[in-house]
């Protein structure tokens, strides 16, 4: 009787045994293999937002919150129909097998239909609890996230204002409010490289998936960048600091040109006597371009004059002593031709933002000069270049632009500093009239005249007014208030006084003192 009890404990133990031990295998495989499958569900709906390039906080982040309960029901009952059909099979395979044996199958069978079915509620309690704490999570991120955007938005906003600088491109002359990045890797164009929805602090190319910094701390600064409007490439001095715009003005034979490339020699030269000033052209282009035209006047070779009637901007970066930030100097030289009709005129759109005017005069525009040196012109084997555009009328185009791109307001005049120089005074003997001999006598009869530059200053003034441009003169003094008057000449291989002009306007325009 014992012995009978006691198989009959052991079948009900083993009967009712199984599916409690499925029941506690079920909870225990199931929040195992619950955990596996929300790692996978994770990084699969990662893979699965490939074209999403936002913040994680407001891209990505959202989509696992749809995607994970949907992917995690699938990898569950992908598991049950497994194990479902392995039972199957193990019925099928014992059907003709001894009865207790197809019992114990069966007990098997029942045990991994259970553990099948009780693994969703580990699978429910890991998603809901994931759920809990990614929906409270995120939400925190995306505040952070956007704090720190408006902070570092904020910050980089007052440093601009701070260092006065602005994004404005050489070529098409527009302003922008960030330039648009090139990805180092495959040169994709990137429109908003600063910290926003796409990244606080770095962005992913669309590309090449390269992370690139939002910020010029983080080394954006390093990466390559081009005009938002034009595609025009820009130069890393661009932003850097308070940049200034000079204009040069003046007839095709004025010699802007080869005014500008001596101008810029001499104040390099002077540069380097003086070393707390750093100056470079920072385009390499250019300083290729300088180079070359440079060789070409000191070997007497004349420049060929500017042909673009909407030219692109010099650039040259002046590092001053004890100064944080770098002036950046825009030098813009038109074609002559450029001040011949209102509709040529009209393309200077970087008269908006000049901050000083050099208005270059060919003494051989001026008729009653010419009338007077007629005899000496003609006997000149090579004579320079001879424009038929009136001086006064150049100055009249200039105006125009003037006004057309910087506005005039009636009775308060331009703050732009503005010099005339009249060039070439090589030529006809104008350095004994307005230049150094003349300015010396100047100094010798009347006391009251203190520099050389003042003296040359007032003859320069009074041949301008002698030769009927007095008009002019008026007209200039009642609209800047700021003028200047000097006497150059750019030609040949020594100089004369070209820097004067240039490092008076950058004394006012207070990039050196």
């Amino acid at each position: 009787m014992e012995t009978f009890l006691t198989i009959l404990y052991g079948i009900l133990a083993f009967t009712f045994g199984i599916p409690l031990i499925s029941i506690v295998m079920g909870l225990f495989v199931g929040t195992m293999r619950a955990g596996y499958n929300l790692k996978e569900t994770l990084v699969e709906a990662h893979q699965a937002e490939k074209t999403s390039y936002k913040m994680y906080a407001l891209g990505q982040g959202w989509h696992v919150i749809r995607f994970t309960p949907q992917r995690m029901m699938i990898y569950t009952r992908q598991v049950r129909d497994v194990w479902i059909d392995h039972a199957a099979t193990m019925r099928y395979m014992v059907l003709e097998q001894f009865a207790p044996i197809r019992w114990v199958v069966w007990l098997v069978t029942i045990g991994i239909q259970v553990v099948v079915r009780v693994q969703y509620i580990p699978t429910f309690l890991v998603v809901v609890c994931f759920l809990m704490a990614y929906i409270i999570a995120l939400p925190l991120w995306v505040a952070a996230s956007l704090l720190c955007i408006i902070v570092l938005s904020v910050i980089n906003l007052l440093l601009m204002k701070m260092r006065r600088a602005a994004f404005r491109c050489p070529a098409c002359y527009k302003e922008m409010s960030i330039p648009t990045y090139l990805c180092p890797t495959c040169q994709t164009e990137h429109t908003r490289l600063q910290p926003g929805i796409y990244g606080v602090f770095w962005h992913r190319c669309v590309t090449c998936k390269m992370h690139l910094p939002t910020l010029d701390l983080l080394g954006r600064k390093r990466l390559a960048r081009v005009c938002s409007h034009c595609q025009h490439p820009l130069s890393t001095a661009i932003g850097e600091g308070p940049d200034v715009h000079i204009a040069l003005v003046g007839s095709t034979s004025a010699g802007k040109t080869s005014y500008l490339m001596m101008a810029l020699y001499e104040l390099k030269h002077a540069s380097t006597k003086n070393p707390r000033y750093k100056i470079t052209l920072p385009d390499p282009v250019q300083e290729q371009d300088f180079e070359t035209g440079l060789r070409r006047l000191k070997s007497g070779q004349g420049l060929s004059p500017t042909h673009d009637v909407a030219p692109q901007a010099m650039l040259l970066r002046i590092q001053p002593p004890h100064v944080w930030l770098p002036r950046l100097v825009y030098f813009y030289n038109p074609a002559g031709t450029t001040f011949d009709n209102s509709k040529q005129v009209s393309q200077q759109g970087y008269y908006r933002y000049s901050n000083g005017l050099l208005f270059l005069i060919d003494p051989l525009t001026i008729p009653s000069l010419c009338q007077r040196h007629r005899a000496e012109i003609e006997s000149i084997s090579m004579p320079p270049r001879r424009s038929n555009f009136q001086v006064a009328r150049t100055y009249e185009h200039m105006m125009q632009a003037l006004e057309a791109f910087a506005g005039f307001h009636r009775g308060k005049g331009y703050t732009q500093p503005i010099a005339v120089v009249v060039n070439k005074v090589d030529l006809l003997h104008l350095e004994d009239e307005i230049g150094l001999p003349a300015a010396h006598a100047l100094m010798a009869r009347d006391a009251s005249v203190l520099s050389q530059e003042e003296a040359i200053h007032r003859l320069v003034r009074e041949f301008l007014c002698a030769h009927k441009l007095d008009n002019m003169v008026r007209d200039i003094e009642s609209h800047f208030a700021s003028v200047r008057y000097f006497s150059c000449s750019a030609a040949g291989r020594t100089p004369l006084r070209t820097l004067d002009p240039l490092l008076w306007l950058l004394m006012r325009t207070n990039v050196v003192k």
